[in-house]
């Protein structure tokens, strides 16, 4: 799970040094031993001295230009067991100008892994930015996103000045807008929240005596942010047009209490929009070891002009590439293994989205009706259909259930006799109620509908169940035996009617998968009548 990327671009003789004593001072942290910036320059394997397991790899390009590094920490977690944690430096130094970049992802290893990742910008980034404004000849090259928050709401030109920044085509960074609540406090502190946007997002706090009618008229509403509420607004697309997204005061209380809790969540929320894009412009293993092997055809073409020891020394390097480069090619692989399951993840995930939005419909839709009914005092009005179609997505669904439903929906189409709903509470074991009760839909409506027309046959039937959802009669074996007969034989208008028509859902001898509906259509009031609905009834001679 990729959780932070940023990218940064300073200038300056001293911004290269700047630059490799804060990723020193950060991997002393990480490791437990100062290793040095001469150790960094050069490419190998250290493994840190903690408790807990930790590694970092170091890639290096530095004979030819633009010099290459990349750096590849891991780490165990250490309070979350079988996640691990990799942060990826880079850095490009051209004379002196020199891009930094910085990826931190997780990876979970155990399946019992539930808790969540909190969002947070790594230490390195504060130490690289505080360097470059401590040392004497370095600096931000550019515009530098988010070194400091700005102010919105001391008069109307501000307003004004703030609409431009939104509009403005070539902006290529979020902006946060936060509002001061009734008690003229600020939900986050808009300055701790800038310290972890940048780079990333320019945060831009409302003054507290703002006019909220001012700010409305020339922002409009999808701009505007007030009583605590904090509007997160979207880079350009190319037509032009930024989304926005605003986060009510109550939604930010419930994030937590704490200042931690509450920028976490706001991190997360734009990380999520700049990720992307940063992670496409980082320095990564790969191009640092694709310089090198350019160095390396370089020195093929001047091989004969070498010596015994200059030659050794090369093929040691070359050996040195080579093994690093089938590493990394089994990390790339590892890596595009596990991004195919987060995506058959995110596929299933929003499966389960579109399942609860129409549940939430139907759940909806019910209750304005409901309440209309109560207001008119008028009958309750739906289309029997659509509500069947919403009730699908209900997560569990039992057959007493089912009947219930389509009882009460289709009470002009069917009967449902006390025997059915004696076998169906008797079936509460059966797990798959969604694709019952859409099969008894189409029973009710379109099987109705072809009886009533005379098209009854085993064609038609297949053709609205599926050839092994419907069986128009019972084997020789059944029908013979007067026990198995009798026991598809249903009181029906004071009549004992054998049903040996019936719908079919599983062939196992598991009830939680196996259910059997039979019925009878009867063509004087043109309903379907259901006298069973249950577990597979007895076959065998016993």
């Amino acid at each position: 799970m990729l959780v932070y990327a940023n990218q940064m671009t300073f200038s300056g003789k001293d911004a290269e040094e700047a630059v490799f004593k804060a990723v020193e001072k950060w991997f002393e942290e990480k490791l437990g031993s100062s290793l040095g910036s001469s150790f960094l320059k050069e490419g190998g394997v250290h493994d840190g001295r903690g408790d807990f397991p930790t590694q970092l790899k170091i890639y290096t390009a530095t004979e030819q230009t633009p010099k290459l590094y990349s750096w590849v920490l891991t780490e165990s977690d250490q309070s979350v067991h079988g996640r691990q944690w990799h942060t990826e430096l880079g850095l490009k130094v051209l004379g002196s100008v020199v891009e930094f970049s910085c990826i931190l992802k997780t990876e979970d290893r155990s399946a019992m892994v539930s808790i969540r990742v909190m969002a947070s910008k790594p230490r390195v980034i504060g130490y690289v930015i505080e360097n470059i404004c401590d040392s004497g000849d370095a600096s931000f090259d550019g515009q530098f996103i988010g070194d400091a928050v700005k102010k919105v709401g001391e008069n109307h030109h501000s307003y004004v000045s703030f609409l431009a920044e939104i509009e403005r085509k070539e902006r290529h960074y979020p902006l946060v807008l936060i509002s001061p609540g009734l008690n003229r406090k600020y939900l986050i502190n808009p300055n701790h929240l800038q310290e972890q946007l940048v780079g990333l997002a320019q945060v831009v706090g409302v003054v507290h005596k703002f006019d909220r009618y001012e700010m409305k008229g020339i922002l409009g509403t999808q701009w505007s942010a007030w009583d605590g509420s904090v509007n997160v607004i979207g880079m350009p697309e190319p037509n032009g047009h930024a989304g926005s997204r605003c986060f009510l005061a109550q939604e930010i209380e419930d994030w937590g209490v704490t200042q931690q809790d509450r920028v976490s969540r706001l991190l997360a929320r734009i990380t999520n929009d700049t990720n992307m894009a940063q992670r496409m412009n980082r320095i990564r293993p790969a191009d640092v070891m694709h310089a090198s092997r350019k160095r390396s055809e370089v020195t093929r073409m001047q091989i004969h002009k070498m010596q015994v020891e200059e030659l050794r020394d090369e093929l040691a390097k070359a050996q040195d590439d080579i093994k690093e480069q089938k590493e990394h090619i089994k990390q790339l692989k590892d890596e595009n293994d596990k991004l195919e399951w987060e995506g058959l993840e995110i596929i299933g995930q929003l499966d389960e989205a579109k399942d609860d939005v129409k549940n939430k419909t139907f759940e909806n839709y019910s209750l304005k009706e409901q309440l209309k009914n109560l207001e008119t005092q008028e009958s309750f009005d739906y289309d029997p259909e659509y509500l069947v179609d919403l009730f699908l997505y209900k997560e569990k669904l039992n057959p007493e259930e089912c009947l219930t439903f389509i009882g009460k929906l289709f009470k002009d189409n069917c009967v449902i006799l006390p025997s059915a709903r004696k076998s169906a509470k008797n079936a509460n074991a059966f797990k798959n109620g969604k694709k019952l009760l859409g099969m008894l839909k189409k029973l009710v409506v379109e099987y109705r509908q072809a009886l009533i027309e005379g098209k009854e046959g085993d064609a038609q039937a297949n053709s609205i169940f599926g050839t092994k959802g419907f069986a128009a009669r019972e084997s020789q074996l059944v029908m013979g035996d007067k026990k198995k007969r009798q026991a598809r034989t249903f009181e029906y208008q004071g009549e004992n009617i054998p049903m040996f028509k019936h719908l079919k859902i599983g062939f196992t001898t598991d009830k939680s998968r196996t259910i059997r509906d039979h019925f009878h259509f009867d063509p004087i009031r043109k309903k379907i009548v259901i006298g069973y609905c249950g577990e597979h009834l007895p076959i065998s001679s016993n």
